[in-house]
């Protein structure tokens, strides 16, 4: 079964007896074809404006004007520490703090090789420097804890700092004790 429009009716188009509305149905109908491709270049032309026009962010600050006090000394303070800016942080949680820490040096390894991606990778709380500079950034009762418990193992540390093998190792505990 075939769709058919219904014929229009004998009165002519242009009169002022047919309310306007029904006589743009009544054209819009006589040229279908011609609506539907009109319509159909005004959405495509619409489509091409959207996608060269329409942006979206998430930045919040966008939204707030760039001339402002407060946003003038936020822009010089990101250009004056640039390192401070753009920063993606990883959180590593592990069953102990050792575990945690080789996850952490094993990202870092890892996400140092992809240059691409990444300008730069840094383990704040591990990493070389702080492997030969940790005891520095204890609180000062843990310095001088450990600073104490190596004093008071120097007759033991001096030996083995000679020679760091069995032979440089103290004597243990006689059967004669």
């Amino acid at each position: 079964m075939a769709w058919q429009l219904s014929p229009t009716p004998e009165i002519p188009i242009w009169t002022e007896r047919i309310p306007r509305a029904r006589r743009i149905v009544l054209a819009s109908c006589r040229q279908a074809g011609a609506v539907i491709t009109v319509y159909t270049l005004l959405a495509m032309i619409a489509a091409v404006y959207i996608v060269q026009h329409f942006a979206m962010t998430t930045d919040s600050l966008d939204l707030i004007s760039a001339d402002l006090p407060w946003r003038k000394n936020k822009a010089d303070f990101e250009k004056a520490f640039p390192g401070l800016t753009d920063l993606i942080v990883v959180v590593v949680d592990g069953a102990t703090p050792e575990n945690a820490a080789r996850g952490a040096g094993e990202l870092t390894a890892l996400l140092t090789r992809e240059t691409g991606l990444f300008r730069s990778v840094r383990q704040p709380q591990g990493g070389s420097f702080f492997d030969h500079n940790g005891l520095l950034f204890l609180p000062l009762a843990d310095v001088e804890t450990i600073t104490t418990q190596l004093i008071n193992a120097q007759a033991f540390l001096g030996p083995v700092a000679v020679d760091p093998s069995l032979r440089g190792a103290p004597p243990g505990p006689s059967k004669d004790g």
